[in-house]
């Protein structure tokens, strides 16, 4: 790295996300993890993101680990060409008037969503600035499969976005199967850089004293739940789970962990109506990644509930790397020829079972509930596996990668 080192004198880049900084998600960890991996190496990093009406009074300043982010991009979610339109512009002033005041070297826009993709796509030809597109999902098909009668428009849209892809310095994609799905679309700039976790802090903890400190109990077993409640995850289908282990073996105590944010109070309501109360315990949003590493180490293991939708068949959970990093055996809803069905499968560190089906669901639980010695392999599987994935080295491959693009 000391060839990279070299360049860090009056290099800054500058990191736009469609969100409200610091949040809770995948996109906001993924990218904040590259902006402290270059902090570190001596590069100078700024976060521009969005300001929404539900969010107009988060700071619109806030200094996270020495790292500015800047709030400032108005945006107003809703997913039809006006909106995209009056956001656009919103991004187009704000970002113009960033990039005169931070003159960055480099550019990293992370998306979805997509409102201020394309000024910036725009600004950074226009100004001649390198751009790195952090492309996470199919964002594009997603529109227009869901927008009606807009879908005519999101389909020119991702005509247009394909364009400037491919004019872009470089564009990294979370799997191989989301570059392959580029490449399709004869954009050959990808490269993968998978978005891992913190090996450091996400690791295997002494179970019963991490349950005694938490307060949970000792002879539960304990499913873990981490993210937000919102599509594409299905908690609910884990609720209905719930209940079929409650009819199956009513004397055995099952416990579910809801670590998150989103329409948590739809499932809670379900688990009423269902009579498994007892058996969910929401312990928030929790931002302390340290917090969340001791959490999962309560748990038996981790559960990925997605739907049935074809597009997330070529995405990882970040949640899944979570899991594996602290030794949890990994349970995913999913399709069988998906990509993370796939990995789960063959590094053998959990159960796949078919998206929406609440019965396989309890019957992959029961499996492990059953075989502790099961869960012990797949659980060290899976420790051995996240090894592979640490954030910060993988944020050190992209470093290289810009190294090169400056150069």
């Amino acid at each position: 790295m000391e060839e990279m080192n070299i360049l860090n004198e009056n290099k800054r880049f500058l990191f736009v996300l469609g969100f409200t900084c610091p949040f809770p998600g995948a996109g906001w960890w993924r990218i904040f993890n590259f902006a402290k991996v270059f902090k570190k190496m001596g590069y100078k990093c700024y976060i521009l993101s969005s300001i929404t009406p539900s969010t107009i009074n988060a700071k619109k300043i806030v200094r996270e680990e020495d790292i500015y982010i800047y709030n400032m991009i108005p945006y107003i979610y809703v997913n039809n060409p006006f909106f995209l339109l009056i956001n656009s512009f919103f991004a187009l002033i704000v970002s113009f008037i960033f990039f005169i005041y931070i003159r960055p070297s480099l550019i990293i826009i992370s998306v979805p969503p997509v409102d201020q993709l394309l000024p910036i796509l725009i600004l950074s030809k226009i100004m001649r600035h390198k751009l790195i597109i952090d492309y996470r999902d199919e964002f594009e098909d997603y529109l227009i499969i869901h927008t009606g009668k807009w879908s005519f428009f999101y389909h020119i849209l991702k005509w247009i976005l394909s364009y400037f892809y491919k004019k872009t310095a470089m564009i990294i994609s979370v799997t191989p199967a989301v570059a392959e799905k580029l490449k399709e679309r004869g954009i050959y700039n990808v490269k993968v850089i998978y978005d891992g976790v913190d090996t450091k802090t996400f690791r295997p903890l002494d179970k019963s004293r991490v349950r005694a400190e938490l307060q949970l109990p000792q002879d539960s077993f304990i499913v873990v739940y981490l993210g937000n409640v919102y599509d594409p995850y299905r908690v609910d289908v884990v609720i209905k789970a719930l209940k079929v282990l409650k009819e199956r073996k009513p004397n055995r105590k099952y416990l579910l962990l809801l670590v998150g944010g989103g329409d948590v109070k739809s499932i809670i309501n379900l688990a009423n109506i269902l009579e498994v109360s007892e058996s969910v315990k929401y312990l928030g949003r929790v931002k302390n990644p340290a917090k969340i590493a001791k959490i999962l180490n309560a748990g038996d293991c981790g559960v990925i509930p997605y739907d049935d939708n074809p597009l997330w068949q070529r995405t990882y959970s970040t949640k899944f790397f979570e899991y594996c990093a602290v030794g949890l055996p990994v349970v995913a809803s999913v399709h069988k020829d998906s990509a993370l069905a796939s990995i789960i499968e063959a590094n053998k560190i959990g159960i796949v079972v078919p998206p929406l089906s609440s019965k396989a669901l309890a019957s992959a639980l029961e499996v492990l509930d059953s075989n502790e010695k099961l869960r012990r392999d797949m659980g060290l599987s899976a420790y051995l596996f996240a090894q592979n994935f640490d954030k910060e080295k993988l944020a050190k491959k992209l470093l290289k990668i810009i190294w090169h693009i400056l150069q």
